[in-house]
């Protein structure tokens, strides 16, 4: 469910601004940044967010 809303939160930017041709690295950076945090961090949790739960005896 992260990736779905990293792409609809950072592609747009990209995108517009690449169309109206303004592509300065520098006024994208934080944009870039916040790709490579996201990127990062679905990396990391991968294990975490693909596991499978256990069955529990408790549960009806």
């Amino acid at each position: 469910m992260e990736t779905p809303a990293a792409i609809a939160g950072d592609l747009p930017p990209v995108l517009v601004r690449w169309a109206i041709g303004y592509t300065d690295f520098w006024h994208l950076a934080p944009v870039y940044f916040g790709i490579l945090l996201t990127a990062l961090g679905l990396i990391l949790s991968r294990r975490y967010l693909c596991a499978h739960l256990s069955p529990r005896a408790d549960r009806p």
